[in-house]
């Protein structure tokens, strides 16, 4: 049996060894980009890897369109999330779904930086911020009153 030196040891080798030790993966760490058909409405999504990692699936539909790059930023708003998350993506997740407070609070920080991507790619801010009012009290039973896009906003 040889033995590798840690130079050669990829970092989804050592991922799949600490399966949970999202503390391993460099800052830099780009999540894998799929693309699959997802539901109507549904521009983008994180998922948890085997691995305790998220990777963001991005509906094959929208392919280059601006929208497109738009649900890939606010994805990795929430692979951002997940991995200053203590325990990393499954713990995440799991709090994403069973606590409504935690899931509103998250997506408002995505969908705020979403929002100031949007119109730095010249798109009418009013109409950005009306997506994203509207988009927070029909999915997530939030009102929001500040507007994040010009203010500094820490959530």
């Amino acid at each position: 049996m040889r033995l590798l030196s840690l130079a050669k040891v990829s970092l989804a080798t050592v991922l799949a060894a600490c399966s949970g030790c999202t503390h391993v993966l460099p800052a830099a760490y780009q999540p894998a980009i799929i693309r699959d058909a997802l539901p109507p409405g549904r521009g983008a999504v994180t998922v948890c890897a085997e691995n305790n990692v998220p990777y963001v699936v991005v509906d094959s539909a929208t392919m280059g369109q601006l929208d497109d790059e738009g649900a890939r930023v606010h994805e990795m708003v929430h692979v951002r999330q997940i991995l200053a998350y203590r325990g990393g993506c499954w713990p995440f997740l799991y709090r994403y779904r069973v606590d409504s407070a935690f899931k509103a609070k998250v997506e408002l920080e995505a969908y705020c930086v979403w929002g100031r991507w949007m119109i730095e790619h010249n798109r009418v801010p009013a109409e950005i911020w009306s997506h994203i009012t509207a988009t927070m009290l029909t999915q997530y039973g939030t009102v929001v009153r500040n507007n994040c896009l010009y203010e500094d906003w820490n959530p």
